[in-house]
């Protein structure tokens, strides 16, 4: 259940909340040209106590816009996984490593991802080869840290990631790359707000800076299919606008925790956007508090 829309909790009139259709209002918000608008109509036509629900703490899912096509449609005549459209390519990149050896783990290990180092090591002393230096890094982590310490290297916790998200459990549109967080409702309206600005403008020079400790994973919001949810980020992650399709309240998840690994460290918006999100359901106020907060540190 979708935190908020149905808790009496935030209500000023004792059951007012029962009458109310807590998806039905959520994605008439969330899917329009203008959310903040939008809810400030839904608030007043449903006399929902406004300034509560945007104060509140809610679990919010950062669904990346293009899907991971090898996901949806797995075949093992599509490796390397090299697809432009893949987030976790891009990933790999951002973490500071190369899609060979992203590649290389996933060929490499298996739904289990049993990891013996030895063997890898040997592979390349028999090829007459060294690894290259992304996988020297996390085979020497491990070595140091002890075999099961490879859940704390990105490159074999995404590897089980991919091999995890089963394609047969997912919908139509497949796996997307998500990040894991808390915000308030006001947050995620803003930000909502700035994606569909940027839709309509084509100008987005906007990110999001996330903490490296937030959760990650391949996540199909429309049927609650994942992996593990389990990638290890080695650095903070920047994530540009320009690839986040939407920012969502999740509503079908019943352990908590996982949104609150990581927080939303920084907001960067253009200078056109400040000014032009004015009009669309923000305050000067509202937009300096927010903007004040996720400030760059």
């Amino acid at each position: 259940m979708r935190r908020g829309f149905l808790n009496p909790d935030l209500y000023d009139e004792e059951d007012l909340y029962t009458d109310l259709d807590d998806d039905d209002l959520y994605y008439q918000i969330i899917f329009s040209d203008f959310p903040a608008k939008k809810f400030h109509e839904v608030a007043e036509t449903s006399s929902l106590p406004e300034q509560n629900f945007l104060k509140q703490t809610v679990p919010a899912v950062i669904r990346l816009e293009t899907y991971d096509w090898v996901m949806a449609n797995y075949d093992k005549s599509e490796f390397p996984y090299r697809s432009d459209r893949s987030h976790m390519v891009w990933l790999a990149k951002q973490q500071g490593f190369t899609v060979g050896e992203f590649n290389w783990c996933i060929q490499n290990t298996s739904r289990t991802c049993t990891c013996n180092i030895g063997s890898y090591i040997r592979q390349f002393e028999t090829l007459g080869t060294t690894p290259s230096p992304g996988l020297a890094r996390t085979f020497a982590w491990i070595q140091k840290h002890g075999s099961e310490s490879w859940r704390e290297t990105f490159l074999f916790s995404a590897a089980r990631e991919f091999w995890t998200a089963d394609p047969y459990w997912s919908g139509d549109e497949g796996y997307r790359l998500c990040f894991f967080t808390e915000l308030t409702f006001e947050e995620l309206l803003f930000l909502n707000t700035l994606i569909k600005w940027g839709e309509r403008t084509g100008q987005w020079n906007g990110y999001i800076r996330l903490e490296k400790n937030a959760a990650s994973g391949l996540y199909d919001t429309d049927v609650s299919a994942s992996g593990h949810l389990e990638i290890t980020l080695e650095r903070e992650v920047k994530i540009p606008m320009k690839y986040i399709e939407r920012v969502h309240w999740e509503n079908n998840w019943s352990e908590e925790k996982i949104f609150q690994r990581g927080k939303l460290l920084h907001i960067c918006v253009p200078k056109k956007f400040r000014r032009d999100v004015i009009h669309m359901g923000f305050t000067e106020e509202q937009v300096s508090e927010i903007l004040e907060k996720y400030h760059k540190k």
